[in-house]
């Protein structure tokens, strides 16, 4: 049983699940309307503006994959850290994870530490899509022809065989869809959404 307990008026899995959706219905919010806008000259420049907006949409999906990874990243360290204070637990065993050489072991770390600490697993899946929003959002952060190599080989959905630029540089070809981002929200709310925990009164706290 996970021993995982929140106070029930600082719910923070609650909140963290309100916040993601919040994010995610004001990226649809966003890219309905840049797809709503009239084109400027659309007989001269439609299908450059096409070709434009879908550039302009890249940068916005790619900043959810870094701004989601971030977040779950931040509010993990919160929770764990007073779960470990409030359970009378060695705040040192959150130095792995804070000393983790880069995202996949970050993740990783948590997981061993949710499982022998607090008695929490949430399954392979779970974790697994952490690990994929984990390594984009670090290729994109990173942004080095390493990192995309990297990635390419793990992730090949996340790549295009179209070459935008005509750089010739078939690591950056990194294209994220609307559905991609979609999918970052997925991995996000499916950790919070599956995570056991308690919450108590503060009476019962």
């Amino acid at each position: 049983m996970s021993r995982v307990v929140l106070p029930a008026d600082a719910d923070t899995v609650a909140g963290a699940l309100a916040d993601i959706q919040h994010r995610r219905a004001y990226v649809e919010a966003l890219v309905a309307t840049m797809e709503a806008l009239p084109t400027p000259e659309p007989e001269r420049y439609g299908d450059h503006d096409a070709w434009y907006l879908v550039a302009l949409q890249d940068g916005l999906f790619r900043r959810v994959f870094v701004v989601e990874y971030r977040a779950w990243r931040s509010r993990i360290r919160d929770l764990v850290r007073d779960q470990l204070s409030a359970q009378g637990l060695d705040s040192d065993l959150w130095r792995p994870v804070e000393e983790a050489r880069d995202a996949a072991a970050f993740v990783f770390q948590v997981r061993l530490l949710f499982a022998e600490e607090l008695e929490c697993d949430l399954g392979s899946e779970v974790w697994d899509g952490l690990q994929e929003l984990a390594a984009v959002a670090e290729a994109i952060a990173e942004s080095s022809r390493a990192a995309r190599l990297e990635l390419a080989e793990r992730h090949p959905d996340y790549f295009s065989d179209l070459d935008v630029f005509g750089d010739g540089d078939p690591t950056g070809r990194l294209t994220l869809s609307h559905d991609l981002a979609r999918r970052a929200f997925g991995f996000a709310t499916a950790f919070w959404s599956a995570l056991p925990y308690e919450a108590v009164a503060a009476a019962e706290a």
